[in-house]
């Protein structure tokens, strides 16, 4: 309404270079409230998560730590795309902003590759959850213990002797675990024995359950 009422006074339209900033100055507060918008959006699509998750009486606790990490990244990222699409309509080159960008993004991303490959390792845990806090898990060499902590670079499990071993999130993720807090807690433990020929089968089973 106020862009329509000024483009319909005598004045205005006769100062086409104003009647043009106007125009862009509209636009880029209409590419303002779009990417706020979508920020806002983002916010409530993690949070309306985490309540449908609560609500199902699961533990967030550790869940939502790393949701708002998740989410401020996401909304870093929207409003940096925001901030070239306002900078693109004020006609400012943005080549060598994203050229810079480019090569900055390849340094850190050569120097942090191994932190890097931990963090994107401890978002893919998160979301597909083969280990969980509290967990008893079994690692690939043989060591087993309680998951204590699942961080964003490592996850931390404290061994049945009391120690604790800190295990980087990227050599989790592709390594053998076996959880044995699922499908469910309870477990079955095969134990070996045998008997001589000819014996009483019957008697042996119920020795066996005598003895369980």
């Amino acid at each position: 309404g106020l862009a329509q009422t000024f483009a319909a006074l005598p004045a205005i339209k006769s100062a086409r270079a104003f009647e043009r900033n106007f125009d862009t100055f509209l636009t880029v507060v209409w590419i303002a409230i779009l990417f706020w918008q979508a920020i806002v959006a983002v916010n409530r699509s993690f949070a309306l998560y985490l309540e449908r998750r609560w609500q199902k009486g699961e533990d967030i606790s550790d869940l939502s730590g790393r949701l708002v990490v998740a989410r401020k990244l996401l909304n870093f990222a929207l409003a940096s795309v925001g901030l070239l699409f306002i900078l693109r309509t004020l006609d400012l080159d943005i080549t060598p902003l994203l050229a810079g960008g480019a090569l900055g993004g390849l340094v850190v991303g050569l120097a942090l590759q191994g932190t890097l490959s931990d963090i994107f390792a401890g978002f893919d845990l998160a979301v597909d959850r083969p280990v969980r806090v509290g967990d008893f898990v079994k690692l690939e060499n043989g060591e087993e213990g309680h998951v204590e902590e699942i961080g964003w670079r490592k996850t931390r499990i404290r061994l049945l002797s009391n120690n604790v071993v800190i295990v980087p999130n990227s050599r989790l993720s592709t390594s053998i675990v076996t959880n044995y807090y699922l499908p469910e807690q309870e477990t079955s433990v095969y134990v070996q024995c045998g008997v001589a020929y000819g014996t009483d089968l019957n008697k042996v089973k119920e020795v066996l359950l005598d003895v369980a």
